[in-house]
């Protein structure tokens, strides 16, 4: 029952026969293993939550299993209403074209993708431009789940590549001497 509970340092005395005292141990280690997947789990959900890029996980016909609160933020929806959903839920129509295209391209060839994707937020409003990466995502028995994705944010990085390009005409295109 505390198993069931999570509680993985739970111990167990077996007194008597050989046997039990082997299951006991078994039982022991089993405990330990469990409280520290336990804790890995816990870390790697911490790490995934304090990045400040979307990062989501769907399953093959696209849906939501997992998306952090960066995304949430962005949409402009809680992440459980994102879940389950796909992203037509919060991305523009063009938007949401490209990506279901691209996790297509990653189903089929089981090869990541990197692209840019401009977007617009229409619950939010924001509109952002973002490096993004797209992977396979295999379940734990090794078969192809989904994609999971990494959505790196470059939109100020982009507004000044674009200054400086206009700089960079002004410059070229100037008849004085500067």
């Amino acid at each position: 029952d505390r198993l069931a509970d999570r509680a993985y340092g739970t111990q167990i005395a077996v007194g008597g026969s050989q046997e039990w005292e082997q299951i006991g141990s078994q039982f022991n280690e089993m405990s330990r293993e469990l409280a520290r997947h336990d804790r890995e789990l816990k870390r790697y959900r911490e790490i995934v939550e304090r990045v400040s890029d979307p990062i989501t996980i769907q399953d093959v016909d696209g849906d939501h299993q997992l998306a952090n609160q960066a995304l949430a933020e962005y949409a402009g929806y809680d992440r459980e209403e994102i879940l389950g959903a796909d992203e037509a839920l919060y991305l523009d129509e063009e938007a949401t074209e490209r990506v279901a295209e691209k996790r297509e391209e990653v189903l089929d060839t089981e090869q990541p993708v990197e692209y840019e994707l401009t977007v617009t937020f229409p619950n939010t409003g924001t509109e952002a431009t973002f490096s993004t990466q797209q992977y396979p995502y295999y379940d734990e028995t090794g078969t192809l789940a989904g994609t999971l994705s990494v959505y790196r944010d470059v939109t100020d990085r982009k507004d000044r590549e674009r200054e400086l390009q206009q700089y960079k005409r002004a410059v070229d295109g100037a008849t004085d001497l500067i």
